[in-house]
């Protein structure tokens, strides 16, 4: 408004028009377009549109407002001035709760290592000056311990309407229940009416992942492939806890083959396949299974056979499934007792990865030094203690015989 004494003849209808509200009934001086009522429900003949006065101030400061309202030159005409309420402050204003997060419960729910949320404050108006917004922080969750420490004001600078302060919950690993985080607009006088905004943070799920497939729901098993045949097999994925949706990420061999919830897949070679299955929870956190499937190729024989072990009776033969290679002389090498009275033997010995660790086409001879000392055949280096899986042909009829050994040393 431009710098104009308020008064009857300087606002109307014919002079700042702009500035003025009809409010006569009928009106003998206004035009229809100004459109005034038809009926008033108080006496003045007009209004002036609301007009602000604005000062710079220093927040808790005393300041005194004086208001001059007189005749000027007739009598007769009444000035009334309306203040409005709560205007004597430089914003005021609200919160409310908001959460970007996609996979939130509301926007008053947060979890731990997931999710995060935002107390929005809102003013109606733009400060002219640097205002600062002081809220408490109550509730059943500890500022700083069961979130990021946040300070209690919020800074608003000239010009904005609208500011958002974050609540990040932290990971503690410890299950509590639900926790409150309640939020009170503190009014200073200067910015900020009363106003209340609740939170809830709720404990992290963790998620375990598992694997299971047609033919065998253990996380380890053999497959025999008849000769000249495909074996379609199918791994499903088992997921419990966490946060959905997941993200699958099936690997064989190292390689990445499939981004689904299962895994479809043809063997026709004698192997053993590793199966790794990695998968993602909606909070980024991940979990991870080995899945191990010896697949073995069934030879081609004229005559059909009923089994491709022939039975071998248990005191003739023994297969230990542990041995101790740490050079104390007892149980260092690892070979099964008596398997020379079936002629040649030949094995190959496999980490849990698929990758051959041993191999020896005459391991009959194991007493002539053909045993395996647990070590890398192709670094000569002590391999670490765990499980490791052999592939074992011998006999005239080419027996094989698939199973595990575990190294466990003593040192």
């Amino acid at each position: 408004m431009p710098p104009i004494p308020v008064t009857i003849n300087s606002i109307n209808c014919q002079n700042n028009s702009p500035y003025y509200i009809c409010n006569q009934n009928p009106s003998t001086q206004c035009p229809p377009s100004y459109n005034c009522p038809t009926t008033t429900t108080l006496e003045m003949d007009g209004f002036t549109v609301k007009l602000t006065a604005k000062a710079r101030v220093v927040c808790g400061a005393n300041y005194t407002i004086k208001l001059a309202v007189a005749d000027a030159s007739d009598q007769s005409w009444d000035s009334w001035v309306f203040l409005e309420a709560g205007s004597f402050r430089q914003i005021n204003p609200v919160i409310s709760n908001f959460n970007p997060f996609p996979n939130s419960v509301n926007d008053s729910t947060v979890q731990e290592g997931c999710s995060y949320a935002n107390i929005k404050f809102t003013s109606d108006k733009p400060p002219i000056d640097t205002v600062d917004i002081f809220y408490t922080l109550g509730g059943t969750a500890t500022n700083g311990v069961d979130y990021l420490f946040l300070p209690g004001v919020v800074r608003f600078d000239p010009g904005m309407t609208e500011k958002n302060v974050t609540i990040y919950p932290l990971v503690d690993g410890i299950l509590e229940g639900d926790e409150t985080v309640i939020i009170t607009l503190v009014d200073t006088g200067c910015g900020a009416a009363s106003g209340t905004s609740t939170y809830i943070i709720q404990d992290g799920s963790q998620f375990e992942v598992d694997v299971f497939n047609t033919r065998d729901t253990s996380t380890a098993d053999s497959v025999l492939i008849p000769c000249d045949s495909i074996v379609t097999i199918r791994f499903d994925a088992l997921v419990t806890g966490g946060t959905p949706p997941y993200r699958y990420e099936w690997y064989n061999q190292g390689m990445q083959v499939r981004s689904d919830s299962f895994y479809l897949a043809d063997f026709q070679r004698d192997s053993n396949e590793v199966i790794l299955l990695r998968v993602y929870d909606a909070c980024y956190d991940s979990d991870s299974v080995d899945h191990v499937i010896w697949l073995i190729v069934d030879s081609c024989p004229e005559e059909p056979i009923d089994t491709i072990i022939p039975p071998v009776e248990p005191e003739e033969v023994i297969f230990p499934n542990t041995f101790s290679p740490d050079g104390d002389g007892q149980n260092d090498y690892f070979f099964f007792d008596h398997i020379e009275q079936f002629g040649r033997a030949s094995i190959r010995i496999f980490n849990r990865w698929g990758a051959l660790v041993y191999s020896s086409d005459q391991f009959e001879l194991c007493g002539d030094g053909y045993c395996w000392d647990g070590r890398d055949q192709n670094t000569a280096r002590d391999l670490p203690d765990g499980v490791y899986f052999y592939r074992l042909v011998y006999g005239e009829q080419n027996t094989v015989l698939s199973g595990q050994v575990t190294i466990m040393r003593h040192r």
